[in-house]
Formats: C-alpha cells, structure tokens, sequence
C-alpha cells in the first residue's frame, strides 16, 4: 500500500509540473508606457506561482506587450484608454508561439517557431481590472464615459447629459436641450421655444445682418442697459409702442404722425417738427403755423416771414 500512496503522490507532482508550464491569463500591473504612442506596454504579473514545497516563483517582467484597444477599420475607429503605470490589466498568454505574429504586421498567418503549446506566450494586455478592495462603480442601467472630471451618462430611453465641474449639457429625447454654466442657462424646447437666463451680460456681434423674426411679440425686458448700436437699423411694426423717457441722440427721421410724452436731444425731420410735452404734433403745427412771427431781422412784428409747416 504504501507503494501505492508513492506513486500517487509521485503521479501528482508529475501532472503538478506540467501544469506549472501551462499558461492561459494572470492579473498584471503596468510597469512601463514608454511605447504607449505604438500601443505598447511593460508588464508584470501580480500572483505568484506556489509550490508544494511551499516555495513561490516570481513571474519575471514582460516587455512591450501590445495593449487591447477597441477598434475595428484597421484601427481608424477606435476608443482608446490613457492607461498610467501602475494600472492593472489582464495578461493574456497565447496557444502557440507568439513571436512572429506580434513582429508582423496580422496581414498573414503565421508559423509557431516552438513545438509546446500553451507555453509561456503573452499576447495581449487588456485594461483594466479591479477587486473587491479597490472596486470601481458601474451604473446598472446607464452607459457611462469617463474622463477623470467629464461625466457623459446616456439612458435607454435616449437621454444624454455632459457635465464637468462648471458646465452640464443636457439632450433630452424630447427634443429639449439644455446648457447649464454657473449662473446662466439656455433652453431650447422641442417646439422651438428658446430662453436665456444670465446674471451676466449678453453680447451678439455679427459682421453680417442680425435678423429677429416673430408672428407674436419681441419682449427685451432689463434692470440695467439695453443697448442696440447699428449702422442703420430698421423698424417696422403696426404699432411701436415707447414707454418712459426716450432719448435720442443725432436725427429723428419720422415719416408719419407722432405722439411723444418727451423726446429730447434732436431735432425732427418728417412731417412733424418739434415737439411739446404731453402734446399731439398735429396740434403744435396748427399752433405754430396760426400765430404772427417776427421777420427775419426787423425786430417788429410783421406777416409770416418763416415759412408754414
């Protein structure tokens, strides 16, 4: 019997040995990224091998190991990871002999210079795992891109938001977006309603025309300044309603009737000119035009000297 137990234990160790020799994926941590511009990186197996005599073999560092990248159009799509030293990844060790595969260039098949299979062949890194100590969220129903301070989540039912510390843009399946920076936000409806809302100032160059178009009211409502400065700029309305004081500066071309409660700082060209508060521009022609004028340089009253209005 105790024959028997020696050449079971020595049939263990046997088929122990030669799986020791078989390689398929181990954890690993990235030593070196000096050739990440090729997709190329170091690496070094975290879990040691454990003998039955209770002796451990180190895995030796693994040099210029290409990196998995998801990509597909001989790599013109791709999405890429800055992977950093020290990051984990998963080493995957190949069936056959890698040698001149990862030499070429993948346009062929290649031959296995070595005759053992399962060897100790690495092939590919792919990033990044993580465990139970150093753990990683992962949202159960959203897909989630990342970048360090940018958050992009995107929902089944097609919603989409892109935020870092100052600034959240929203895409709503509705049709809706909205952008939110520190105190100003800017909706857009669906329907093609529009608002801005800002504690700060709102600028609209051009070098071009500035068109505002509405079937409804154009309402510009402000506790400080509204200010619109053109080369010329056209008006045009059933009804331009004024209300306040309204000043203006260089000539008022009107070509109609006009009713102001004041109008200062210009003279006004049309078929009105000059200006009473509080009254109709047709009343003070009448006025102006009835009344006896003083000739020009006389000094005495005389007929209308001054033409009528």
């Amino acid at each position: 019997m105790a024959t028997n137990i020696d050449e079971v234990q020595i049939l263990h160790e046997f088929i122990e040995s030669k799986f020791l020799e078989l390689y398929s994926c181990i954890p690993a941590k990235i030593t070196s990224v000096d050739k990440l511009s090729v997709g190329l990186v170091n690496v070094e197996p975290t879990i040691n091998t454990r003998r039955s005599d209770g002796s451990t073999i180190e895995f030796a560092e693994y040099l210029e190991i290409p990196l998995s990248v998801y990509s597909a159009n001989g790599g013109l799509a791709k999405i890429t990871m800055p992977v950093k030293v020290g990051d984990t990844v998963t080493l995957l060790y190949s069936q056959r002999d890698t040698e001149q595969y990862l030499a070429g260039d993948m346009s062929k098949v290649y031959d296995s210079e070595a005759l053992r299979v399962m060897g100790e062949y690495p092939v590919v890194a792919i990033p990044c795992s993580y465990t139970e100590g150093k753990p990683i969220e992962v949202d159960p129903d959203n897909v989630v891109l990342q970048n360090d301070k940018i958050l992009t989540t995107m929902t089944p039912e097609g919603d989409q938001t892109t935020e870092n510390e100052t600034v959240k843009v929203e895409y709503l399946n509705s049709g809706d977006v909205t952008i939110t920076n520190g105190d100003c936000t800017i909706e857009i409806k669906a329907g093609g309603d529009t608002s801005v809302v800002t504690s700060g100032k709102v600028d609209v160059q051009a070098d071009g025309n500035i068109t505002a178009t509405s079937g409804g009211n154009i309402e510009a409502t402000a506790t400080g300044n509204l200010e619109a400065t053109a080369a010329s700029a056209t008006v045009t309305a059933a009804t331009i309603t004024l209300e306040g004081n309204v000043t203006v500066t260089g000539t008022l071309n009107v070509g109609g009737a006009t009713t102001a409660a004041a109008i200062t700082g210009a003279a006004i060209v049309g078929s009105t000119v000059g200006t009473a508060a509080g009254a109709d521009m047709d009343t003070t022609k009448a006025i102006f035009n009835s009344h006896t004028h003083v000739s020009n340089g006389s000094g005495n009253p005389t007929d209308p000297a001054l033409p009528q209005i």
